[in-house]
């Protein structure tokens, strides 16, 4: 039998609706608990099966319409017909049930979620990637759910205005300068059949909103395409001045190119800078300001982050001013939200892989006032063995990695530092709680985690974690 009826009694991390009928264990796309379904079943194995939801035969009692007409589609906001309190409380049970099943610490102190200051509108950066239609013709939108596939995007309510209006306009110059989308497929092939080789220019179009150097709010547009001829760098320079004096809010475009085939929207290559403020935006976060590249990691909801930042300092112990401590920043991106702390240590050694992003930490530090801020790029481990003497005994470790979490060898090495605090944030609450696991293992306990909504609607949940040596 193909389909099944299921009654949806929980939440997978991915978004999926869970049931369970006859021993087994179904992962359900498109459902949401609290609703009975009618789901066709896309893959079976003994003990689970994956399935799509067909049609809702009983909703929740609580539901409320998707905000987006693209719902279905999409798939990037998977709780939006869930009230958001209740979102909430599923994110903080994910949290928990981390750290119950991965971690093995039941009784880990997981509080509420905070939830984010707005639910609409709140991105300030967001990823767009140019695809092609059944007939080659070039789309610009995001992926399908569960697919490389692209789809044309008219509308998302996680952005403001007017940044679908300068998608729109992306889209129609794009188009008319007659320039294949990068083939995605192909790509997702390549992997398979090495003979088959993924090719197309348009790969990504990447609108943030920031401030300029004066403080004043704007647009920045960052294009990622495949290296090309000077005919094609040519067309995509003039696209972007086009639309410079098309949009007086747009501040700045940007030419990256990529040509590793993967899906990391992610330049390897500055070819054209182009605007009055360029490749250089401003954010404000906690009281200070950090400027950074167009292409560098900044949190997208810059109203939530402001709880983030709160609770990363809230974990900070009392400071005497006869001895300040010293802190490692692993993973520090631009440099926040360890500056936000800067003021209360005598030493802020911070590590970080993109050499680009440390120069931004560093010249932020040094905007600050701050003199005993260092900055050092490269691997988070190999920088860690190499550091000086003097700079191997931190009293406290920020860590904020990446999805993927820390490495073995990085948390052997806080480890052997034996700071007696660690502020963890995470993105990800099962790396969070692997790494909490070998942390605990390392002679730390856990004082507090505080999840911190910086994207409703979705499954992703920001934590903090303090921990502490026994």
């Amino acid at each position: 039998m193909n389909e099944h009826t299921l009654s949806i009694t929980a939440l997978a991390d991915d978004g999926r609706g869970v049931a369970r009928l006859d021993g087994k264990v179904y992962f359900v796309a498109g459902a949401l608990p609290g609703q009975k379904v009618r789901a066709r079943i896309t893959l079976e194995k003994k003990r689970y099966a994956q399935a799509e939801c067909l049609e809702i035969l009983e909703n929740m009692p609580d539901a409320q319409p998707p905000l987006c007409r693209h719902a279905a589609q999409c798939g990037g906001c998977p709780l939006q017909s869930m009230p958001y309190t209740r979102q909430l409380e599923w994110k903080t049970t994910m949290v928990r049930e981390a750290f119950t099943r991965i971690a093995h610490l039941p009784q880990a102190p997981i509080l509420p979620a905070l939830p984010a200051p707005a639910t609409q509108a709140y991105r300030n950066k967001m990823e767009f990637a140019f695809g092609r239609d059944a007939q080659g013709g070039l789309l610009l939108g995001l992926r399908a759910l569960a697919s490389r596939t692209v789809f044309d995007v008219r509308d998302c309510q996680l952005l403001p205005a007017p940044a679908m209006d300068i998608i729109q306009a992306v889209r129609k110059g794009a188009r008319a300068t007659q320039l294949p989308a990068y083939d995605w497929e192909a790509q997702a092939r390549a992997h398979r059949a090495v003979a088959v080789k993924a090719e197309g220019f348009w790969r990504f179009a990447i609108v943030r909103h920031a401030l300029d150097a004066q403080g004043q709010e704007g647009w920045w547009l960052h294009l990622i395409t495949s290296r090309a001829n000077a005919l094609a760098n040519a067309a995509v320079r003039k696209l972007g001045l086009a639309l410079l004096a098309e949009f007086p809010q747009l501040r700045g475009v940007v030419h990256d190119v990529r040509n590793k085939h993967d899906t990391l929207a992610q330049g390897e290559q500055r070819l054209a800078v182009l605007g009055a403020d360029g490749a250089k935006l401003y954010h404000n976060l906690g009281g200070q300001r950090f400027c950074l590249d167009i292409g560098s990691f900044f949190q997208v909801n810059t109203g939530a982050a402001q709880n983030l930042c709160a609770s990363t300092c809230a974990a900070m112990p009392p400071v005497h001013e006869e001895h300040k401590p010293a802190l490692w920043d692993l993973y520090c991106g631009v440099g926040a939200p360890g500056l936000l702390l800067a003021d209360q240590l005598g030493q802020l050694v911070g590590v970080e892989f993109d050499q680009n992003a440390t120069r931004m930490a560093a010249h932020n530090a040094a905007a600050a006032g701050y003199a005993h801020c260092y900055y050092l790029a490269g691997d988070t481990a190999t920088v860690l063995a190499t550091l000086p003497q003097e700079q191997k005994q931190p009293d406290i470790v920020l860590s904020d990695p990446p999805r993927s979490g820390m490495s073995p060898e990085v948390i052997q090495a806080i480890v052997k530092a034996a700071p007696k605090r660690i502020i963890a944030l995470s993105c990800n609450p099962a790396t969070l709680a692997r790494d909490v696991a070998l942390l605990v293992a390392g002679g730390y306990s856990v004082q507090q985690v505080q999840p911190i909504d910086l994207f409703p609607h979705t499954m992703h949940i920001e934590n903090v974690c303090l921990l502490m040596r026994e």
